[in-house]
């Protein structure tokens, strides 16, 4: 996580999106390949740093068995949620820099661990990102 949080931090400084994260602890061991979950959470913290409202917070947290990352996301609704991780799927074709491809090679790395991704919108436009993990 410190690694992927240094690889976005230009993103996260020029656009003055502050982290709120806490040193994260986990009981019990969570079993995972370094380079897949390097793949999730890097593709994670890099759509957050990108497409959240500049000056809004970004959070990372540890709930049980899933780290959730969260983040404003006004421009989202329902149906766009609801095809994330589609590959070549993006809410704004011709982006520059992104293909569509990041949530679905989050999804394949996470899936290739055992472990779930789900995407959530709250009503308060809040995208939540929850990777599961242990069933």
């Amino acid at each position: 996580l410190d690694r992927q949080i240094e690889h976005v931090a230009p993103t996260l400084n020029r656009r003055g999106l502050p982290l709120d994260w806490q040193l994260l602890t986990v009981a019990g061991t969570v079993i995972a390949a370094p380079s897949l979950l390097a793949i999730v959470i890097g593709n994670l913290l890099g759509n957050a740093s990108t497409y959240a409202p500049e000056g809004s917070v970004i959070v990372i947290r540890h709930e049980g068995p899933s780290l959730i990352i969260s983040n404003a996301a006004p421009g989202l609704d329902s149906s766009d949620v609801s095809h994330f991780g589609q590959r070549f799927w993006s809410k704004h074709p011709g982006s520059e820099g992104h293909a569509g491809l990041g949530l679905a090679l989050a999804g394949a790395a996470a899936r290739a661990m055992d472990f779930q991704l789900a995407f959530q919108l709250d009503p308060s436009q809040q995208l939540r990102v929850v990777l599961g993990w242990g069933g």
